[in-house]
This record gives structure tokens, C-alpha cells and sequence, in this order.
């Protein structure tokens, strides 16, 4: 079993497919492809600052898989 952390940081790429922020679910199902999944985890946070002078919102997406690589399609005959 092994695990995989990813992280989308920039909010402002979620729905611009065109453009060069890599989305989150476009960079799982490139790399889940050729492995077996066994749990997918998946986090949210939003966080804010402010002062007197100036606000910010931050936004994360973090998601934990949870894998085997898959078996080698080969398979060997035995014998008696």
C-alpha cells in the first residue's frame, strides 16, 4: 500500500481548463490510471486575514489516495 498527496492551492485555476494551473481532478485521474485505488481522502480549508489596511482569503483543496500499484497483466502458467 501507498499513499499520495496532492494540493491545489490557486482557486483561480479550478474552471480554467485552458489555461496553466493544472486542476486538482485532472491531475487524480492522470495519476490514478494505471494504479489500483483503494481510498481516496479529500480536504477543504479557507482561511481569512484581515486588518486595517488590507483582506485576503486563502482557499486549499488537499486530497490523500490511498494505492497498489496494479498487478502485471502477465500471468504464468504453472505446472505439475
Amino acid at each position: 500500500m501507498k499513499v499520495k498527496i496532492m494540493h491545489q492551492v490557486d482557486w483561480r485555476g479550478w474552471d480554467d481548463r485552458k489555461g496553466k494551473i493544472p486542476i486538482l481532478e485532472d491531475q487524480i485521474d492522470k495519476f490514478i490510471a494505471d494504479k489500483e485505488v483503494i481510498d481516496i481522502k479529500y480536504s477543504n480549508s479557507i482561511s481569512m486575514a484581515a486588518n486595517q489596511e488590507m483582506s485576503d482569503t486563502d482557499h486549499d483543496e488537499s486530497v490523500l489516495i490511498i494505492y497498489d500499484d496494479k498487478p502485471s497483466k502477465i500471468k504464468q502458467k504453472t505446472f505439475d
